[in-house]
């Protein structure tokens, strides 16, 4: 048993550092606020009423209705194959792709893709990024009773490059995907790890919610049982002899050891709404509204 704070640890503070720098948290948190309908914080009233006239919600909310008016899916179409294939191995391949694509569909109907779809672009306009991570979750039944693919949508504020200059996910060197999880939730899969009990104390609720996203991210359960309080762990992707490997750490304990995931791409998607060079992070639509928002709203102040 060792305070020594793993190596995932000081990469994670790096990222944090370097989110500060260009003021993403801030930044995050005053949008989110924005679009929740809380608009005079830190605005200074001079004893006018303050009402809120939402135009921020309505156009991010336009946006996302546009760009997503019909409902999207996946269709596999094997290269270099026609519609009339033209031997047996063609049309194996053909075969194989239209099952593929009604896989797929199962896929998008139980994870819910569409309505997934539709909170990556609202994370994205209020954000500047949205990001996506799948996974083999072995709890679920599905394809087989062993699991099935999951996925989740974790916010941009969590998610961090080892070359924060390149917004290209299969050019870094390594991701970082950090969450707040319960205490107890760690334990139990540090057991089926073989961690010893003695490396399972350095597990404690913590306060580390600082650096999550959206104002009410700073209010938990205030519980005594540590079980069920939180801390931050931390997920590390890298690529090593051609494929991905993984490893599941908190600051100073290994929650799973190194494992090879066999896959050979990050299983994780990335997308700015509006790009910045030289930056993994985008520029969000609401960004831009905000000081139109504020006019409004002193606007229609004044005129009361």
């Amino acid at each position: 048993m060792s305070n020594t704070e793993t190596e995932e640890w000081r990469m994670y503070q790096s990222g944090i550092d370097y989110n500060h720098r260009i003021n993403l948290y801030e930044t995050v948190n005053k949008n989110e606020r924005f679009y929740a309908g809380n608009q005079w914080e830190g605005v200074v009233a001079n004893g006018l009423p303050t009402p809120v006239f939402n135009i921020f919600k309505r156009i991010i909310n336009y946006f996302i209705a546009s760009i997503m008016s019909q409902n999207t899916k996946m269709q596999f179409v094997p290269e270099q194959v026609g519609d009339d294939p033209q031997n047996e191995q063609e049309q194996m391949i053909k075969d194989a792709a239209e099952l593929m694509t009604l896989y797929s569909e199962t896929l998008f109907e139980k994870n819910k893709m569409n309505q997934k779809l539709r909170q990556a672009l609202l994370d994205a306009a209020i954000s500047g990024d949205a990001a996506a991570y799948s996974f083999w979750n072995p709890s679920i039944k599905g394809f087989t009773d062993e699991g099935d693919i999951d996925f989740e949508l974790p916010d941009n504020v969590n998610i961090f490059f080892g070359n924060p200059s390149s917004r290209e996910t299969e050019n870094q060197p390594y991701i970082l995907i950090a969450s707040r999880e319960l205490i107890g939730k760690l334990k139990e899969e540090a057991r089926l790890d073989g961690r010893k009990e003695e490396d399972l104390r350095l597990l404690t609720a913590d306060s580390e919610y600082f650096y999550q996203s959206g104002d009410r991210s700073r209010i938990e359960l205030e519980e005594k049982n540590s079980d069920v309080g939180k801390t931050i762990a931390l997920l590390k992707l890298w690529k090593k002899n051609g494929t991905v490997h993984a490893k599941k750490i908190t600051r100073y304990t290994v929650i799973r050891e190194e494992w090879d995931t066999r896959l050979t791409r990050y299983p994780v998607a990335w997308m700015n709404w509006d790009v910045r060079k030289n930056s993994y992070h985008g520029q969000a639509v609401g960004t831009g509204l905000t000081p139109n928002q504020i006019f409004i709203n002193k606007m229609f102040a004044m005129s009361m």
